[in-house]
């Protein structure tokens, strides 16, 4: 017998077949029996007496008039009665999470109810499968709202809208959330710095990664400085007033370790140098270079600005003995005033760089008398 258009059945043809206006086929799974399903509990687990096919598990006693664990309204009819909450009484069929106005949580149900888990009620509570009051590792509360509950850390997902990674409340799941460089939270050691603007060339860049100011000394100074020592002390004397962090001078001897590419120990720094801004003065920071490679390069603006952020000016000159690469110059040897421990011009020259230049002469750019005055550049090199 089969439907025809009309919604009547006929005798003849494969009743696996219908034209017109036909019913809807059954939907295994969606926890309704309809025949020909003999059961169905809208799970996908077998051997619990309703198969994922909504065949009856094979040896259970379904019919035989007794509502048993895990047996159930959907799984077998036929022994259990439909639900009726609020009766004041448990009947068979009914549980804690089906019906907790009438049944309290105990192990042994077949269910896994509300306040079981798998470590007590291992028999209710499967560990692995769905549902079983555990949120397992490749679930959601997408997926598995029932095991996993939103708004709680640890449920596989990271829920940036709410209370779990605020970046108003602060509030962090580092179990559910990764690293997002742009969002305005701080994320611990994977990120220097997170400002939440698109701006790359500010105090933060877009990759999260801290600004370094550079600056060139108020003061001038013969070629004794010191040493480089006594040089970096100069530097760290300036920014202090100002800066925060460790400042070093952009100066060589005649040792290689003394260069800035190994003193410094930032070859490394992809982040933005920059002039140092005056917020009294609404004076913003400036670009310098992005990154240590970028100061081998056209600088995008002169050091000319004190760690205070007002202008220097003038075309003033810096001892360096120094490449653009942070590497001891070889320019002219000997040119660093007895390892800058002297002011005698006439037997002493020191490599000054041109501090108005953006070219490779900022760092490189002639020899001057040891006892004339020039200026310093210092880089931060450290927070």
């Amino acid at each position: 017998m089969v439907l025809t258009g009309t919604g009547e059945l006929s005798s003849t043809g494969d009743e696996s077949s219908c034209t017109g206006n036909c019913p809807d086929p059954p939907l295994c799974g969606d926890g309704i029996p309809v025949p020909p399903e003999v059961c169905d509990d809208a799970n996908p687990n077998p051997g619990d007496g309703c198969e994922p096919d909504c065949t009856l598990t094979p040896g259970w006693p379904c019919g035989d008039a007794t509502c048993t664990p895990p047996e159930n309204p959907e799984s077998c009819p036929q022994d259990c009665p439909p639900i009726v909450c609020k009766d004041g009484q448990c009947s068979a069929g009914e549980n804690a999470k089906t019906c907790p106005e009438d049944c309290i949580a105990m192990c042994g149900q077949g269910v896994c109810e509300p306040g079981e888990s798998p470590e007590q009620c291992p028999g209710d509570c499967v560990p692995g499968t769905y549902p079983n009051n555990v949120c397992d590792e490749g679930e959601d509360p997408l997926d598995h709202p029932e095991d996993c509950k939103s708004g709680i850390c640890g449920n596989h997902l990271c829920e940036r809208d709410l209370m779990e990674h605020d970046p108003l409340a602060r509030s962090f799941c580092d179990a559910d959330c990764e690293p997002q460089c742009g969002d305005g939270v701080l994320w611990g050691d994977a990120e220097a710095c997170d400002d939440g603007n698109p701006v790359d060339d500010d105090e933060c860049s877009n990759d999260c990664v801290k600004a370094r100011f550079v600056f060139l000394t108020n003061e001038l100074h013969s070629g004794d400085l010191a040493g480089i020592d006594g040089a970096d002390v100069i530097c760290q004397g300036e920014a202090q007033s100002a800066l925060k962090g460790t400042f070093k001078a952009w100066l060589s001897d005649d040792d290689p370790n003394t260069a800035p590419a190994v003193r410094f120990a930032s070859t490394d720094f992809n982040g933005w140098y920059l002039l140092p801004g005056n917020p009294a003065q609404k004076v913003p920071p400036v670009p310098v270079a992005h990154g240590w490679k970028g100061l081998g390069g056209a600088l995008s603006t002169p050091i000319q600005r004190r760690a205070t952020g007002e202008s220097v000016g003038g075309t003033y000159q810096a001892w360096t003995n120094t490449t653009p690469a942070g590497q001891l110059s070889d320019s002219a040897p000997g040119a660093h005033c007895n390892k800058w421990t002297s002011s005698d011009g006439v037997k002493y020259h020191g490599n000054v760089g041109q501090a108005d230049k953006t070219d490779g002469t900022w760092t490189v750019a002639t020899d001057s008398a040891c006892g004339g005055g020039s200026r310093l550049y210092c880089f931060q090199v450290s927070p």
